[in-house]
């Protein structure tokens, strides 16, 4: 790859004035993807390369390159989205690529998660995992099934629900698209979640709804459960 001249007319700045001047913007893009409910840092620098991390996931790496023959560096900057590598010279052309950056992964509606808890590990079909579900069984070692090396328990009631009830919102009519197997942060084992996007691009998380909630006496059996997007479940709170 070619090493150019990191250049600021009508001089070039020096190495420890550009590194400052480029992490103090990405923490500027660190901030904005925390605001969009990531959990984004930027790890401290190994060698010559700072990480632009996201929910644990790498989603932008920069390295200095430095070319020895005549004394020169520049920027590489080594995205994770699909855009392809590029160098730049300038502080100013390094923020148009950054920002230039957000916006496409923004666009991509699997990355821009609401639920930063949960460490995510692969996105399956709603065929795939309802088939999958036990319905005639309790919680008990029988009940878990293995998917790409992670043993699910498959007779959770809210699979259950959804095979049963649908995975349509039956408030706003919103559809799930996908099951992202997930886990908290704090937990070992893995489950699915169910989502689906909204017209902003937006992940929403679905749940079962209590039809009579538990407060009024309602039960935890399948009879009284219905799918529900998290927003209508929150608005709904204990209304019947």
């Amino acid at each position: 790859m070619k090493n150019i001249k990191f250049t600021n007319n009508p001089g070039w700045i020096p190495l420890n004035r550009i590194i400052p001047e480029a992490k103090d913007y990405l923490k500027t893009i660190a901030i904005k993807l925390r605001n969009d409910k990531f959990c984004a840092y930027i790890t401290k620098p190994s060698k010559c390369l700072y990480l632009l991390k996201a929910k644990e996931k790498i989603v932008l790496s920069i390295a200095i390159i430095n070319n020895t023959e005549n004394n020169t560096h520049c920027l590489q900057l080594c995205f994770k989205n699909g855009m392809n590598s590029v160098c730049v010279d300038n502080i100013e052309d390094f923020k148009n690529t950054i920002d230039n950056w957000y916006e496409e992964f923004m666009k991509n509606p699997v990355l821009k998660l609401q639920h930063q808890n949960y460490n995510r590990k692969g996105i399956y079909s709603i065929e795939e995992v309802l088939s999958k579900t036990i319905l005639d069984k309790t919680k008990g070692n029988d009940d878990f099934v293995e998917f790409d090396g992670d043993k699910i328990h498959m007779a959770s009631d809210r699979y259950k629900t959804f095979l049963t009830c649908g995975t349509k919102c039956v408030n706003c009519g919103l559809e799930a698209k996908y099951f992202a197997k997930e886990r908290d942060w704090k937990q070992l084992q893995y489950h699915f979640n169910l989502y689906g996007v909204n017209e902003n691009g937006e992940e929403i998380l679905f749940t079962k709804d209590h039809l009579i909630p538990k407060s009024k006496g309602g039960k935890n059996e399948l009879s009284n459960y219905q799918t529900m997007c998290i927003i209508c479940n929150k608005n709904k709170g204990n209304i019947i």
